[in-house]
């Protein structure tokens, strides 16, 4: 399992899905093969990639998809504050449906997260960002 994008994916079910969506836009004629096959292949690439360096840091699916979210924004992140961001979220359990644990984790993230980009408009993407990410369970 790794990140791509801003849902964390089993990177068997994601490949194949691309798959079965690459053969019905090929079938419905908007790409060509040759083309559709490079995407799927840039594709798997990438989640094998991700997947060595998520290994390679020796974190949790989590935390490596807030580390990844967070280093789109700059190089100013270390893998311990991505682990620490991760832990914030532990103290906000139903984050999803309660909309007080939701503004407080917010704020939390908000606060963490402002050193790291030094930019109020960085800070707020990133965090809205990582509320959109799909969490699985460690």
């Amino acid at each position: 399992i790794l990140s791509k994008g801003l849902v964390i994916i089993d990177t068997h079910n994601y490949i194949c899905s691309v798959y079965f969506l690459t053969k019905f836009i090929l079938k419905i004629g908007l790409i060509e093969a040759q083309e559709a096959l490079a995407k799927l292949d840039e594709i798997a690439n990438e989640c094998i990639e991700a997947e060595v360096l998520r290994q390679r840091l020796k974190v949790d699916e989590n935390t490596f998809a807030i580390y990844t979210v967070i280093k789109q924004a700059g190089d100013r992140l270390n893998i311990n504050q991505a682990e620490t961001i991760n832990a914030i979220y532990g103290n906000f359990p139903d984050y999803w449906w309660d909309a007080r644990q939701e503004i407080d984790l917010r704020t939390e993230l908000y606060a963490t997260i402002y050193p790291i980009t030094s930019s109020v408009e960085q800070t707020i993407e990133v965090t809205n960002n990582l509320l959109k990410l799909e969490r699985v369970e460690s």
